[in-house]
């Protein structure tokens, strides 16, 4: 195996105390216990608390960005182009993810395996768990659906050698949640022979959500970020002529090629796809009706 080095970026929530603390330092114990060793985190920090202090305490290379975070929380955007920053190697590999998610133990080796030239990757958590503080005893509340959004992409860092993707980054620019993980798929559409993998049926991702209460992001909070950050990202898809299709994430998922059995695959989300094609059937018939309506207006036939 290619000894890539892969450069894993996010962001933490203070280590404060609390039972969301917990998620955090499972996340890390993941990182730590992979197999491939040849990695480093690279944290981004918008004046969390005690965060170096908890990760320096694990045994992987780390290092960390001090940023103001201006009119918002933090910035996603960040925390990638700090990834960027850091990969000095031709041949590495950016890892973008959440901190609420566990990676088992052989997960960096077969990111390695299946990151080709030109290659965004992808594997959205299997399951989902509700966080009370018990982790021995978790009680699982639903397997993650098509449009339960991506936690992780991963890419092959020559991807970030290109010019034009280094300008939209620095263009396009997401604070506080939403949408995020939608433009890095969209990215797909700026590049050429672009190699998109999901690595669902080979790999096993858990999810851990926090309390929300604790971390005090009230509903209004996400509505406004999720807002500005579609501004944003609807100014990217109309500066390159992308579909708007992107802010589905069933079309996002379509996307990839599936490693491993894809009749598995679909057949497990049989449901989402029915759903999907559902909602794009509709959408298809509801242009026709306009369009004729439109006809009958003008006196046409």
């Amino acid at each position: 195996m290619v000894k890539k080095k892969i450069v894993v970026c996010t962001t933490l929530r203070d280590f404060n105390g609390t039972k969301n603390d917990k998620i955090q330092k499972l996340f890390l114990k993941s990182i730590e216990d992979q197999k491939y060793k040849n990695f480093e985190l690279v944290v981004t920090l918008f004046g969390e608390k005690n965060v170096e202090k908890e990760i320096n305490k694990y045994s992987f290379v780390s290092k960390f960005y001090a940023k103001k975070a201006e009119n918002c929380r933090y910035s996603l955007t960040l925390v990638l182009l700090n990834a960027v920053n850091e990969l000095k190697e031709d041949n590495g590999i950016i890892l973008w993810t959440t901190c609420d998610i566990v990676f088992q133990e052989d997960f960096f080796e077969k990111i390695v395996l299946h990151t080709l030239p030109n290659t965004i990757g992808t594997s959205h958590p299997h399951i989902t768990y509700i966080n009370n503080g018990h982790f021995e005893r978790l009680k699982q509340y639903g397997r993650q659906r098509l449009y339960s959004g991506f936690d992780l992409v991963f890419f092959d860092g020559a991807i970030f050698k290109e010019k034009p993707i280094l300008d939209i980054l620095s263009k396009y620019v997401f604070k506080d949640w939403g949408v995020f993980e939608h433009f890095l798929i969209a990215l797909n559409e700026v590049l050429n022979d672009v190699n998109l993998v999901n690595l669902y049926e080979i790999s096993k991702i858990k999810k851990i959500e926090n309390d929300r209460k604790i971390t005090n992001e009230s509903g209004r909070f996400f509505v406004e970020s999720h807002a500005k950050n579609s501004a944003v990202f609807d100014e990217f898809l109309y500066d390159y002529s992308i579909s708007n299709k992107y802010y589905d994430l069933a079309y996002c998922h379509f996307k990839f090629k599936i490693i491993g059995c894809a009749i598995k695959h679909y057949l497990r989300f049989y449901m989402d796809i029915a759903g999907y094609l559902k909602r794009q059937t509709m959408s298809i018939a509801a242009r026709v009706f306009s369009v004729m309506i439109e006809k009958l207006l003008k006196g046409e036939r």
